[in-house]
């Protein structure tokens, strides 16, 4: 795993491990505090075992830091994509029909992301390098914006099958 994609991964699931036991804290839930750390303990190593996180990949000489710029750059736009997706749901709602502000709805994406950027990033790295920026740009953009309507196309297919969801 390249040195990017281990700190994109990492601050997302210290992100989620935040969350999670900011929640369990809040509910007074040792119980649950538990297992939150026993699961993302097994993720980390399952993440370091099978995809080498949180170690150093070795660089190549030919290899330019400009690229990490470009990676970066890329994440932030996918990001924004992601926050229009709910400023785009939210005031596509009329004044008197929207919910109150919810920050873990806004920050939600934030824990996803890897799962939509790092596919993202393969498929730009094995397309030729010169593919002009911002079509890379838009569709980074894209794929932030529309990351919900793959997860809900996802739950109601497991609701239709009849399946539980936890």
């Amino acid at each position: 795993m390249s040195n990017i994609l281990n700190w994109i991964t990492a601050i997302s699931l210290l992100a989620l491990a935040g969350v999670l036991f900011y929640r369990d804290y809040k509910a007074g839930s040792w119980k649950g505090f538990f297992l939150h750390a026993t699961v993302l303990l097994a993720c980390l190593e399952f993440l370091r075992r099978f995809y080498g996180f949180l170690t150093t990949a070795p660089v190549s000489k030919g290899e330019s830091g400009d690229d990490i710029y470009f990676i970066i750059v890329l994440y932030v736009i996918m990001l924004l994509g992601m926050v229009a997706n709910y400023a785009y749901q939210r005031f596509s709602t009329e004044k008197s029909e929207r919910k109150q502000w919810d920050f873990g709805l806004f920050l939600a994406p934030v824990f996803v992301s890897p799962i939509i950027f790092i596919p993202l990033l393969t498929a730009f790295q094995q397309q030729n390098s010169d593919s002009p920026k911002m079509m890379l740009f838009l569709v980074a953009f894209q794929n932030g914006f529309l990351w919900k309507e793959y997860f809900d196309h996802k739950r109601r297919k497991v609701i239709e099958d009849g399946a539980t969801i936890v």
